[in-house]
């Protein structure tokens, strides 16, 4: 980095792009860096995840950071904590032009004596202009969600936000309602793997139904919380209010039959096709899954991931009900995965035929293998 005369880098007075993800970089590192790249007037664009910066070495970067025009700051993957990432937070307003902010799989939330997530939910309150921001696997809990939340409120242009694995629940869903009430922008939103229950999605799909939250929402990921039939019925009074919708995962929950009923209905209602639908591992049976295959069928979803539920020898039924009646209906397209549910080997054999005599048929997936094209 600084080259046979000390400059190196620093000498590249128009350098806007610095990739350094994935070097083993440390806290020595990382001082160098931040010494070499202050000089950087026009860096606009920093990767430096993936590495091993920790308390001493975040603490350089903020010293940096009041030097550099980033636009774009990538620092996950690391091993921020204390108050080298309190430095690194306090540092954020001092870049107005920020838009892009990553400090996923960090440390954030498990030392509250330095009130990291404090800190940075303070300093948030100065990044009008931020778009995309990724915090997720952090440790943040439900407590720092609700402080995050008050200063994402002041996060004017945020579309993309991400707090997966962060032991967030209902609390902070109303909190984050409240923030994002406003955000007619919002097109990605990612709340896996936390502790959010019927209740908390009530009051997201509330938010989302409001005409508002959900005009322009293309991605919602709600996989491995706690939530069941009411929290799916819930959201699919949603999704009428959600014309953009691409991507809906909401695997690794509890929901069974008779959510998935109402939620196919919803579907079946909306003009836009899903690109993906994901209830993986939840408790959907044969009719959940028929009125699943109803939607596929009518269009309206193109990847339908079931695996792991309860789908049986009645999923097989409709499963042929299915192709017999699009035999000559293109769906080479269509991906369904039904792996990981009791179906026997007489059930998969039976759909050969099926898929044989399907002019285009589907790309199905059973057992852990695709068997048929």
């Amino acid at each position: 980095l600084g080259g046979k005369d000390g400059k190196g880098l620093a000498a590249c007075e128009q350098l806007a792009m610095v990739n350094l993800s994935e070097n083993g970089l440390g806290d020595k590192g990382a001082m160098w860096v931040g010494s070499v790249l202050g000089e950087c007037k026009a860096l606009s664009w920093l990767d430096i995840s993936g590495n091993r910066i920790g308390q001493v070495g975040a603490s350089a970067l903020a010293a940096m950071l009041a030097k550099c025009p980033l636009e774009s700051l990538y620092m996950g993957d690391n091993k921020l904590r204390g108050a080298g990432t309190v430095a690194l937070c306090a540092a954020l307003p001092s870049l107005p032009k920020l838009r892009v902010l990553c400090l996923s799989s960090n440390s954030l939330g498990s030392d509250r004596a330095h009130g990291q997530v404090d800190m940075l939910a303070q300093c948030l309150r100065g990044c009008e202009l931020l778009e995309h921001l990724n915090l997720s696997n952090n440790g943040i809990g439900d407590e720092g969600g609700q402080l995050l939340a008050g200063g994402i409120a002041h996060c004017s242009a945020l579309s993309f936000l991400a707090l997966g694995n962060n032991s967030v629940g209902d609390a902070s869903a109303a909190a984050l309602v409240d923030a994002m009430k406003d955000k007619k922008q919002l097109t990605h939103l990612d709340l896996e793997a936390n502790a959010i229950t019927d209740r908390g999605v009530k009051t997201l799909a509330n938010m989302i139904a409001s005409r508002v939250g959900g005009r322009a929402l293309k991605s919602l990921s709600l996989e491995d919380n706690k939530f069941g039939d009411d929290g799916a019925t819930s959201l699919a009074s949603a999704l009428p209010e959600c014309p953009e919708l691409e991507e809906l995962y909401l695997s690794g929950n509890t929901i069974g039959d008779s959510g998935v009923a109402v939620l196919a209905k919803a579907l079946m209602q909306r003009g836009k096709k899903l690109e993906e639908c994901s209830l993986e591992e939840n408790a959907i049976g044969d009719e959940g899954f028929r009125c699943l295959l109803g939607v596929v069928q009518a269009g309206k979803v193109r990847r339908l991931l079931v695996n792991g539920n309860q789908i049986g020898s009645g999923g097989v039924d409709a499963l042929l009900a299915m192709l017999h009646s699009s035999v000559e209906s293109p769906m080479a397209d269509v991906i369904i995965d039904v792996s990981a549910n009791p179906i026997d080997a007489e059930g998969c054999v039976s759909l050969i035929p099926a898929l044989a005599n399907c002019q285009s048929p589907p790309i199905l997936r059973l057992a852990r293998r695709y068997v048929a094209v």
